[in-house]
């Protein structure tokens, strides 16, 4: 039997016919997917983004903890700890008179060259650096190949030395010693640097807090009789004073060793407690000034420090207002002044416009 073949213009038009089925049929296939998939997905209980957790870089956790101390013993072991977060052997030498002693430190417990034992060195306040800092009241740094030689107190000698000032009322009252923890680790300079500055204005800030509580007829501080054993130490007791640096300042308040050096009043200044209200203030807002820096640039250029550093300096003021007398606060607006002399760079239009 003879099969027959259909004529092709019919099987054109069934194959059309098929195909536009076919196409319709996955269209609408496509189209129920896409709406199963959609149902899915808003049943679907996605977990929250969690909070990204960030851990303060250790300048900025020794910034903090050297702002924190409650008294010169803790600010002072805090600026050892930051150096020592920052990868730098540390000790803190005291100035007094002509001498430099030692009166705490760290990193140099495992230094085989004094096997740990530091307690009553010093240094040579002749030694061309360290008579650098003490005159210039600048950082010094110390390399292999620089003309001066590294200062010694009985440590293994290091590539790298660093030594900065720490500076209470425009006075050089103590040195930080620096050196590498790792010789082949460079130090960080600029953070070390920052650091002592940081301890300079809370040293002074709690100080000035201190003797503005303190009633004036005192009698003067009993003398420390030598530094303070540096290694291997124990929780500081409550009592425990903080470091014999010569100043002439009132210390009756017991805790601290005052850092504060003593001017005597000249014929037309104003008495001693309104200058140290005046001062206070002006810590205060220093201290703005160094943690904020860039919004205080930012706030001198537009006009609007007010608005912008609002919440720092309604700290500070409180602060202000809660350790000076409302008798002294009386006599002038000794923030407000430095507001604008410090904050505003004596532009009082920085400060609103």
């Amino acid at each position: 039997m003879s099969s027959r073949q259909l004529p092709a213009d019919v099987v054109e038009g069934v194959l059309s016919r098929l195909g536009e089925t076919i196409e319709q049929q996955l269209r609408t296939t496509g189209e129920n997917l896409r709406g199963a998939v959609r149902g899915v997905l808003e049943e679907l209980e996605l977990p929250g983004a969690e909070p990204e957790l960030r851990t303060p870089p250790p300048l900025a956790r020794a910034v903090t903890a050297i702002r924190e101390g409650r008294g010169q013993v803790p600010v002072l072991r805090s600026l050892l700890a930051g150096a020592s977060s920052l990868g730098a052997r540390a000790a803190l030498f005291v100035v007094r008179g002509g001498s430099v002693e030692l009166w705490e430190a760290t990193g140099f417990e495992e230094d085989e060259a004094q096997s740990g034992r530091l307690a009553g060195r010093t240094l040579d306040a002749d030694e061309p650096a360290v008579a650098a800092v003490l005159a210039d009241r600048r950082p010094v740094a110390l390399e292999d190949d620089h003309p001066h030689p590294h200062p010694e107190f009985g440590q293994a000698r290091r590539p790298e030395v660093f030594l900065a000032p720490l500076c209470v009322h425009e006075r050089v009252v103590g040195l930080l010693f620096a050196d590498r923890a790792q010789p082949d680790t460079p130090l960080d300079r600029a953070g070390i640097e920052l650091l002592v500055e940081v301890a300079g204005l809370a040293v002074e800030r709690l100080v000035l807090a201190r003797r503005m509580q303190t009633a004036p007829a005192t009698p003067p501080p009993a003398r420390m009789s030598g530094p303070v054993s540096t290694e291997g130490r124990a929780a500081a007791p409550a009592e425990e004073a903080a470091p014999p640096l010569e100043t002439g300042s009132d210390a009756s308040a017991g805790e601290d060793f005052a850092l504060m050096p003593e001017a005597e009043q000249a014929e037309g200044e104003q008495s001693p407690e309104v200058e140290d209200a005046r001062r206070f203030a002006r810590l205060l807002i220093e201290e703005i000034c160094l943690y904020e820096a860039e919004k205080v640039e930012e706030g001198r250029a537009k006009g609007d420090l007010l608005e912008r550093l609002g919440e720092e300096i309604e700290r500070a003021r409180k602060m202000y207002e809660q350790r000076v007398a409302p008798e002294i606060r009386n006599r002038g607006d000794f923030f407000g002044e430095a507001l604008v002399t410090v904050l505003a760079a004596g532009d009082p239009a920085a400060l609103a416009r």
